[in-house]
């Protein structure tokens, strides 16, 4: 963090410019505008878009098909990623827009039609009254109110795409990396990264193992039509050892899991657990095979294991002692398997997990890196028709530790939730400032009604009930259509980070975001209120 004066400089510069702009524009106006029409300025309201009853009820209908045309072509991208184009989506946000704006610029002609057409609704209490101040203001602002809709949805929707991101981030950071360091090689050496280790921190425990790969299991089938079935597709099967999983537990603060000769347990990543469980509770997928023998699986743990691309993906299998060597002889045949294409290589069977007392920084992480060997191998290509030989290195072992990876992602999301959280919060203000303006510029025209209203008999309690529900409603109706479109919108594109982030804390994003836009709107709203009060009632 720190202060820039270039900034506060360049910010000065806008805002007088714009203003200089602005009084120009103003100038200009008065010295083209009648006395007449100086006079009678307070009386005249923005000009009618569509200034007959059938154009409005069309632009109603139609805004509600573009606005259900939009969600429904964001859910079909974003179900085939590897599809979606981003003139479709496009598309889709230019559907949205405009259907933002016609729904606005239709729905006083809907609210006179549903609400004041019915004799019993149009003199119940004050309704004709509230209702007819209602559309008479949105019959003329619905370019405007369509304006502050558009700023809403874009607020609702980017700060939960925000903290989506930041919960991805967290939840990798967590499943991803439970141990400080992770270090994974080809052949099992971990002489020298021991050494600088031990060395350079403070180790709480350390442990070195093998990883065994088999072919896919049918618990596959429990990915099936999720985000994590591509991720799967031709990847092995990882499976640990009991004795490795217990120490690798231990180092973690876990307790340890006890497994008989035909059982194994399941480790899966949290984000994925309820698929695993909904498939073994149907009769029959509660037995697997593993290396030809049939196990029964004992239970399904989800705690941070590093089941992120370092002891499996996804998921990993626990099984006894006695099978490493028929895990061996799986290995054996999965290679051939592997040469024929059916399944992508595995490069690094042999790991190192340690925690240490302190969190390491970037540079332990550079010092470490400098103790992967790198295997020089040629390879053949096609380059503008010719082939051509080249060599590249080849890294023979895998260094991760929580530090930098922390540092990465912080950084990042500190770039990314500042500009999203800033840009609604401006949003907000600005449209909220906006229909506060607009009300209270009025308020001196709905003090001579009130006036009348209370000549005609209404008590001061009546009146303050009567501006609480003006108001109200003049600063709900624009959030309407934003939270209506925005909560499915919110979802669909939560979908995309289902692999870290659980359905729950989608939800509860979209709680926060409402929240925190509502305390902010509902500052506005208040103000505006009491003022208003204050104005019509000339205290």
């Amino acid at each position: 963090m720190f202060f820039s004066v270039e900034a506060i400089i360049i910010t000065a510069l806008y805002f007088f410019g714009i203003f200089g702009l602005v009084l120009l524009n103003c100038r200009r106006k008065i010295k083209k505008t009648k006395v007449y029409d100086l006079l009678y300025a307070n009386k005249k309201n923005e000009n009618t878009v569509i200034k007959n009853f059938k154009g409005n009820v069309f632009a109603f209908c139609v805004s509600i098909l573009l606005l259900i045309g939009a969600v429904f072509i964001t859910k079909n991208q974003f179900d085939n990623l590897d599809d979606m184009s981003v003139s479709v989506i496009g598309l889709a946000l230019g559907m949205l827009i405009i259907g933002i704006y016609l729904f606005y610029v239709g729905i006083s002609r809907f609210i006179v039609k549903v609400y004041l057409e019915n004799k019993n609704r149009k003199y119940h209490g004050n309704n004709m009254f509230l209702y007819r101040n209602l559309t008479s203001k949105i019959n003329t602002m619905g370019i405007t109110m369509g304006t502050i809709a558009v700023m809403f949805s874009f607020i609702l929707i980017g700060g939960n795409v925000a903290l989506l991101t930041n919960n991805m981030l967290n939840n990798e950071l967590k499943m991803g990396y439970p141990y400080e360091i992770m270090v994974s090689s080809v052949d099992g050496d971990f002489s020298n990264y021991k050494k600088y280790i031990e060395e350079n921190a403070r180790v709480k425990g350390m442990h070195e193992y093998r990883s065994y790969y088999i072919g896919e299991t049918n618990l596959n089938k429990a990915f099936d039509g999720t985000v994590f079935e591509d991720a799967l597709m031709y990847s092995p099967t990882c499976v640990l050892l009991s004795s490795d999983y217990d120490k690798l537990r231990d180092i973690l603060g876990y307790e340890k899991v006890s497994i008989a000769d035909d059982e194994i347990v399941v480790h899966v990543l949290r984000t994925a657990q309820k698929n695993v469980e909904k498939f073994i509770n149907v009769d029959g997928n509660a037995n697997i095979e593993i290396a030809g023998k049939n196990m029964k699986i004992k239970e399904v743990r989800d705690e941070d294991f590093a089941i992120v691309g370092f002891n499996g993906y996804v998921y990993t299998i626990i099984v006894p002692d006695s099978f490493r060597e028929l895990l061996l002889g799986e290995e054996k045949r999965l290679e051939k398997l592997i040469e024929n294409g059916e399944y992508a290589g595995i490069d690094f069977r042999y790991k190192l997990a340690c925690q240490t007392e302190e969190i390491t920084d970037e540079k332990f992480y550079d010092g470490l890196c400098e103790f992967i060997i790198k295997k020089e191998e040629k390879i053949k290509g096609d380059y503008n028709g010719e082939e051509q030989e080249y060599v590249v290195n080849i890294p023979l072992a895998n260094v991760k530790t929580r530090g930098e990876r922390m540092s990465e992602t912080k950084s990042f999301f500190a770039i990314i939730s500042f500009l999203a959280f800033y840009v609604a919060l401006i949003f907000v203000m600005g449209a909220a400032t906006l229909l506060a303006i607009q009300q209270l510029s009025d308020s001196e025209k709905y003090k001579y009604r009130y006036e009348l209203l209370k000549k005609l008999g209404m008590d001061e309690l009546e009146m303050n009930q009567l501006i609480f529900k003006q108001i109200f409603l003049y600063f709900v109706l624009p959030m309407l259509v934003p939270v209506l479109v925005s909560v499915p919108v919110i979802f669909i594109v939560g979908s995309v980070f289902r692999m870290a982030v659980t359905f729950e804390e989608i939800l509860m994003n979209i709680v926060i975001i409402l929240g925190m836009f509502c305390f902010v709107y509902g500052i506005y709203f208040v103000a505006t209120e009491v003022q208003f009060d204050r104005n019509v009632n000339g205290e």
